[in-house]
């Protein structure tokens, strides 16, 4: 079953994006012969109604033939439901790149709505963030940290550990430990802080800071 589209012509005239032209009503729609060739696209703005019943709707409508008259005229339908199956959001730039959904977990009869905030962000899976599986490196050089939930352990010498950016990652954990007898530096991503400045030093074997992500910053928690 197709949709209803009620549009209002914004302008006067001319072709939208994805029509080739636009008229108010279906009756307005262009016969000539040949002109337009099969196959172009109008948009027809309002529906017409005659004693109070609808009997032709606005919308896209394509001329499938050329005898001269409305008949030539065919609504095309407007798909609004797609299976998980076939409905996918590709990359702008490399259509290689793609992003599908699942929905057999949603119960049977039932509709969820997702909302999404007026804000930019990062989407991130709740693993990532709270609850997720933890990971520990042993470490003697400079690093970062590249797992959520990652600790790493400093055994020897004197060196800096880095923090990735804040943005976009908030509840993030990260553990770092001095299990050695030198100074182990952490420095957060750029300009970033780490309650306010933007390194820390951890000068005593055996001590350990935990920071996380508050979108913006680092805080030592």
């Amino acid at each position: 079953m197709g949709v209803v589209i009620h549009l209002d012509k914004t302008g006067t005239g001319g072709s939208g994006q994805g029509w080739n032209g636009q008229v108010e009503f279906r009756a307005d729609l262009p016969i000539t012969l040949g002109t337009p060739a099969i196959g172009e696209i109008y948009l027809v703005e309002k529906k017409t109604t005659l004693l109070g019943f609808t009997t032709y709707q606005s919308g896209l409508y394509i001329r499938d033939f050329n005898n001269g008259n409305l008949n030539d005229w065919r609504r095309l339908n407007v798909k609004v439901n797609f299976t998980d199956s076939e409905f996918a959001i590709v990359n702008a730039v490399d259509t290689s790149k793609k992003s599908k959904f699942d929905l057999s977990l949603i119960t049977a009869s039932t509709t969820r709505t997702y909302t999404l905030p007026d804000k930019n962000g990062t989407v991130a899976l709740l693993s990532d963030i709270t609850g997720g599986s933890s990971s520990l490196r042993n470490i003697t050089t400079t690093d970062t940290f590249s797992n959520p939930n990652e600790t790493l352990n400093c055994t020897s010498g004197t060196f800096t550990v880095n923090l990735p950016t804040a943005v976009g990652i908030q509840g993030v954990v990260y553990t770092l430990v001095n299990s050695g007898t030198g100074i182990i530096t952490l420095d957060a991503n750029g300009t970033e802080t780490i309650n306010g400045s933007e390194t820390i030093e951890i000068k005593r074997q055996y001590l350990s800071r935990t920071v996380q992500s508050d979108g913006s910053n680092w805080i030592i928690i």
